[in-house]
């Protein structure tokens, strides 16, 4: 079993108010690459292979939600619409 590490950022309310902290958390183009090239490979093509499942679930799901209508019989028609909504439950 790997072991994974675990980066926990404070919310922006703290960033604001702490005086301990960098001026950003914004990493810069350079400090990305330069953190990326010391994750295990393994972990890079396993984090892009779970990207890569997520992405074909989600269009497909998306796929799935699409409205249509048929005619089952002369002049009977049957279908379906989605219709978002606002709220759910009580």
């Amino acid at each position: 079993m790997r072991s994974a590490q675990v980066v926990i950022l404070p919310c922006e309310s703290v960033l604001k108010s702490s005086t301990n902290g960098p001026e950003s958390f914004k990493l810069s183009a350079e400090d990305i690459k330069s953190i990326i090239a010391e994750v295990d490979p393994q972990i890079i093509k396993d984090i892009k292979q779970v990207q890569s499942n997520v992405r074909t679930f989600a269009e497909a799901q998306k796929a799935a939600l699409k409205d249509f209508e048929l005619e089952i019989q002369p002049g009977v028609f049957l279908g379906q619409k989605n219709i978002p909504i606002q709220n759910v439950g009580a």
